[in-house]
């Protein structure tokens, strides 16, 4: 794929390209708030084996599971009634509820617990962003953390979101307050689809974990440019090429805007004013098309991003 990516773009050197962009469309957001059950009653060190979440969604425990403990939401006020964890400020990411799982009751049982999420219907061969908030917080000092894999599929059983797709895998690592994840995914086929969180956990010296709470999921059609090729002469250039933190652009002429797209066409990010350097580094690794407009017209560069 890299190789036909390179011969693709040596042979278009120069060109302009006619952009149409498609508005982002939320087809799914779901941040907990429909459930008011009374969660005092599951704490750290109990089995958390309640029904305490939105309708819509699924609860099950995996054969690995030798607990009751599932997901089930809460407020930090109906956490803080509880004097052992009182201390423990969990606030969630917008709204007041949040999903949330403890690592075990007692803090040594294994974890295998599933949560599904509502039926969404996604068409084939469009891309989609899935998004969600998440707060692991392990035992760092101990090197003691939770697992997080998120699955799509098509059904809501275990077995059904397993055969799917793993589009996300959180191990080893130290997420103290709520922190955005984002990932794409572009079905195969037109139908309706599943996400599955699915907490884990290994046994340690001091237990298995903390908790993981999940806040504020949602599946949007993301935004794409559709790109017609013609070619142009070459008034504008950039360096250096490939870059690591800012890229220089050198032209006579008054540069208006930048877009950075991905391979894929998918507009990324967007600089306008009378700029002649743009910052990268928060671009990951890998080949990217500039799409720079001018007085005079547009002008497309490849760059690699180190």
């Amino acid at each position: 794929m890299k190789k036909l990516i390179k011969l693709l773009f040596s042979a278009f050197i120069m060109f302009v390209f006619i952009i149409s962009a498609q508005g982002q469309d939320t087809l799914f957001l779901d941040g907990f708030e429909s459930t008011t059950g009374d969660t005092v009653g599951c704490a750290l060190g109990e089995a958390c084996g309640i029904d305490d979440i939105p309708e819509d969604w699924t609860q099950l425990l995996g054969t690995a599971a030798d607990s009751e403990d599932k997901w089930f939401t809460a407020t930090n006020s109906e956490l803080s009634e509880r004097p052992d964890i009182a201390s423990w400020p969990l606030i969630p990411n917008s709204g007041s509820r949040f999903a949330m799982i403890w690592a075990g009751a007692n803090m040594n049982a294994k974890l295998d617990a599933w949560l599904i999420s509502p039926d969404i219907m996604l068409t084939a061969n469009t891309s989609y962003q899935i998004s969600f908030y998440v707060e692991m917080p392990g035992f760092e000092m101990y090197g003691e953390y939770d697992m997080l894999e998120v699955f799509i599929g098509q059904g809501k059983t275990i077995t059904a979101i397993t055969e799917g797709t793993l589009i996300k895998s959180i191990t080893d690592e130290y997420i103290q307050f709520f922190t955005l994840v984002t990932v794409t995914f572009t079905p195969d086929e037109t139908g309706v689809y599943n996400l599955g969180f699915h907490a884990i956990n290994e046994d340690g010296p001091y237990g298995t974990g903390f908790y993981i709470l999940l806040d504020d999921v949602s599946v949007s059609e993301t935004e794409v440019v559709n790109v017609q090729l013609a070619e142009t002469t070459e008034t504008v250039n950039v360096y250096p090429n490939p870059v690591s933190d800012i890229l220089y652009i050198k032209t006579a002429e008054l540069v208006k805007q930048i877009e950075v797209l991905s391979v894929d066409g998918k507009l990324l990010k967007t600089v306008t004013g009378a700029v002649n350097e743009l910052p990268v580094r928060d671009l990951r690794s890998g080949v990217y098309i500039l799409r720079i407009t001018t007085d005079k017209g547009i002008a497309i560069k490849r760059i690699i991003k180190n």
